[in-house]
């Protein structure tokens, strides 16, 4: 179920998980459970500025990290993956708000943190069929960029909010039958 903690500390609960084998199985016939604990979820209120105006964009992505060049294992890759794939959109309302979620992502140093590393590694988990980890070398003011939400977790490109289809409200005058200008509102998408 939850292997054996080589680094660090754990706390009460984790402890309690990994001494219930008997009752929550990690290899077992017909069943078998994997828990893994949640290292961090960044949510980041970010207002956006683009040709149509200002908005408001709300960000969620979750991080695993590993240190001491760590990965997660298979079981936990596994879990993380179909989390992910579990999540059918990119953008959802809540309460009038667009919030994306980005979904899971690993951060592995070579120390215990940034401070301490001189290697880091940004861990996009992707795949259709079965999990893999897309692995970018990264330095501590990319790590800041990608947490700020500065550039997309996934692509690690710029604006990333940019509105794909634009509208916009131009006025043209025309002519009506009597004759007279009319300023008519003309809505154009990009």
């Amino acid at each position: 179920m939850i292997r054996q903690r080589y680094w660090g500390s754990e706390e009460g609960l984790s402890r309690w998980f990994r001494h219930q084998e008997s009752q929550l199985p990690s290899r077992s016939n017909g069943k078998a459970f994997s828990i893994i604990d949640v290292d961090f979820v960044i949510h980041a209120y970010k207002l956006c500025e683009d040709g149509v105006g200002t908005r408001e964009i709300q960000a969620i992505m979750k991080v695993e990290f590993k240190s001491r060049n760590g990965e997660p294992t298979p079981g936990q890759l596994d879990t993380l993956w179909k989390d992910n794939l579990g999540h059918k959109t990119d953008y959802y309302d809540c309460a009038g708000l667009k919030v994306r979620n980005f979904g899971w992502f690993v951060l592995s140093v070579n120390g215990t943190c940034p401070d301490d590393s001189d290697v880091m590694r940004w861990g996009n988990i992707v795949g259709t069929k079965s999990a893999c980890i897309e692995w970018v070398p990264i330095n501590k003011d990319r790590l800041f960029e990608i947490l700020r939400f500065d550039v997309d977790p996934r692509t690690l490109k710029r604006r990333w909010y940019r509105r794909h289809h634009k509208t916009e409200v131009r006025y043209e005058i025309s002519e009506c039958e009597l004759g007279f200008p009319v300023a008519l509102a003309v809505k154009h998408s990009s």
